[in-house]
C-alpha cells in the first residue's frame, strides 16, 4: 500500500527555489511500509530559469472597460465567446458589478478575466473563435482592452 505520510500534508516545498533534479518521484521506507510521494504537491504554471530554478510563471488577465449601446445585442457577443473563455479555462473575477470611480473616469462596465499564463491569455485573445465573437461586441459596445501579465513577486 502506497501512502503520503502525514509529516508532509501541507508541506509547502518553496517552489521558487527548488532545483530541477528535485522535482522527481521519490520512494522510501517508513519501517515495513513503502511510502511514495512527489515533491511537487500542486502544478502551478511553471518553468525553469537560466540556472535551472523552478520560477512560478504569473498569471494572465484580461481588463476591459466597456460601454455598452444595445445590451440585447450584447448578448450575441456573451454568447460567442462563452465556450471560447470555457475552452482556455478563463475565470471571472470581475463581471459588472457596483464600484465608486475614485480617480479618473471609467466605462460603465469593467470586466476581468484570469487566466493561468500571460501566453495563454494572449493565445484566447488572438483565437480566431474569440475573434468572431469579438466581431458581434464590436457592433455594439465601445471599449479599451488590456492583456496584463500579473505580478509573480
Amino acid at each position: 500500500m502506497f501512502e503520503t505520510p502525514a509529516a508532509l500534508a501541507g508541506v509547502s516545498f518553496g517552489a521558487q527555489g527548488l532545483e530541477k533534479s528535485q522535482f522527481r518521484q521519490h520512494g522510501e521506507i517508513l519501517g515495513n511500509r513503502p511510502i511514495v510521494f512527489t515533491a511537487l504537491l500542486y502544478q502551478p504554471a511553471c518553468n525553469y530559469n537560466n540556472s535551472g530554478r523552478l520560477r512560478l510563471m504569473p498569471k494572465g488577465y484580461w481588463v476591459a472597460h466597456v460601454d455598452v449601446r444595445d445590451m440585447e445585442r450584447y448578448q450575441a457577443y456573451i454568447d460567442a465567446a462563452r465556450p471560447v473563455l470555457e475552452e482556455f479555462d478563463a475565470k471571472f473575477l470581475i463581471r459588472g458589478g457596483e464600484r465608486e470611480v475614485r480617480e479618473g473616469a471609467f466605462r460603465a462596465r469593467t470586466v476581468v478575466l484570469e487566466f493561468k499564463d500571460f501566453e495563454t491569455a494572449k493565445a484566447c485573445y488572438d483565437s480566431v473563435g474569440y475573434q468572431d465573437a469579438k466581431a458581434f461586441r464590436d457592433l455594439v459596445a465601445t471599449g479599451d482592452m488590456h492583456i496584463i501579465e500579473g505580478y509573480s513577486g
